[in-house]
């Protein structure tokens, strides 16, 4: 069917919306989908998405191999997982305190403990390096192997937006978390939704009302956490994505629904009411 047949658009409030067919990443409807706006922690999508690549990349299993949470995670501001310095979690139970809850803390440890892994197997695992040299910069890897982990997994951020064509989007840190250079567009997110909701663990992630985990804390003492999703609408018959806000962005949404036959990612960015319930407007959908 048409889009003309799907929606009834009425007026939205969001700086920029685009309705993406999630099948194929295609534009189908929007205002302003090009513009590029800081986009709070939706930044988190391809954080999530890069860590199980680097996860694949490197033949790490994610439900096993656990990280420990750095200072800089555990003192990080904004929304967290209530993460401590010295935690430990597999890399499964980081990503749900990273898509629920939306956990900063979570972001900085994947990306820093994914980065680390990436310097060593690059220095001690020779099968491996061909791997790697295809999927990061050599000179790169080189360099940063004394510097700095998380901006190494920036870099890759980056490296894979723009192989999934997302020519309007740079990512400046892992968590999104203010900052005038991490942007991106109503399209360019909703082509990287479309892969990223192609892959089982973050599909199954991103529909996850509530998940609760049990840890180690830095004495081996166990540690229990729950996260509740902060999308709404997974309550509503959406079955995904992330939310964001922050002084700057405003509040943001990606959720996901089939509708009418249809699999569609909605995306607003910048919408100065609660961009939960603008969902259904744009849709023309009624809350049932």
């Amino acid at each position: 069917c048409s889009t003309a047949q799907l929606y009834n658009i009425p007026i939205i409030s969001a700086f920029s919306w685009s309705i993406i067919d999630l099948r194929s990443g295609v534009l189908l409807k929007g205002k302003d989908p090009n513009c590029r706006l800081e986009i709070a922690s939706l930044t988190k999508v391809m954080t999530c998405y890069v860590t199980l690549k680097i996860m694949r990349l490197l033949f790490i299993n994610t439900s096993t191999l656990t990280l420990e949470v750095p200072h800089r995670a555990a003192a990080v501001c904004g929304t967290r997982a209530n993460l401590s310095e010295g935690d430990r979690l597999t890399i499964d139970q980081l990503l749900y305190g990273l898509m629920l809850p939306s956990g900063n803390d979570a972001a900085l440890t994947l990306a820093e403990g994914c980065g680390k892994l990436v310097i060593d197997t690059w220095e001690n695992n020779a099968e491996l390096k061909t791997r790697i040299k295809k999927r990061f910069n050599l000179q790169t890897v080189k360099t940063l192997a004394k510097q700095d982990p998380i901006e190494l997994f920036v870099r890759y951020m980056n490296r894979v937006a723009t192989k999934l064509g997302m020519s309007s989007t740079t990512y400046s840190n892992p968590h999104g978390l203010a900052d005038k250079a991490n942007k991106s567009t109503g399209v360019d997110l909703g082509k990287l939704v479309h892969r990223a909701k192609q892959v089982p663990l973050i599909a199954k992630i991103v529909k996850t009302v509530e998940y609760s985990c049990a840890a180690f804390g830095p004495k081996g003492v166990k540690k229990y956490f729950t996260w509740t999703n902060t999308n709404m609408l997974l309550k509503e018959g959406y079955d995904g994505f992330k939310t964001g806000i922050t002084p700057n962005a405003g509040p943001c949404l990606i959720a996901t629904k089939e509708y009418r036959g249809v699999k569609l990612s909605l995306i607003h960015i910048s919408e100065p009411t609660r961009p939960h319930y603008n969902s259904y407007a744009v849709l023309g959908l009624k809350k049932k």
